[in-house]
């Protein structure tokens, strides 16, 4: 992930601000993965290809029935031309999330 910083409407105040790049599917799933951690779901969704939003609305209740997430995230990323997967072998055999590069990104999707 890579940090930049974004000056605010107020003067002086300097808001610094942390986004994965998103030409990555790594970064993406990465960020994805650390705040859905953090149990940050309105940010996790930022990742989540915009159509496909609705379906990730139950993802806390989703994750409630699997077990606890490790302290440590281990992200395994498969791509093949603008589609790709990934998984979290650390946490579960059968958790698998979709990715789709789309407008110029990489993107969650369903």
């Amino acid at each position: 992930m890579k940090c930049r910083q974004i000056v605010g409407m107020a003067p002086l105040l300097l808001v610094l601000v942390c986004s994965a790049d998103t030409s990555n599917p790594e970064d993406v799933a990465r960020a994805f993965m650390d705040h859905v951690q953090k149990s940050e779901f309105d940010m996790a969704v930022q990742h989540v290809l915009p159509e496909d939003r609705g379906e990730f609305q139950s993802l806390e209740e989703e994750l409630s029935r699997m077990p606890p997430l490790p302290k440590k995230i281990e992200v395994v990323v498969e791509v093949s031309g603008n589609r790709g997967q990934f998984a979290i072998p650390n946490w579960s055999d059968r958790a698998r999330v979709d990715l789709v590069f789309s407008d110029d990104r990489w993107w969650i999707s369903e």
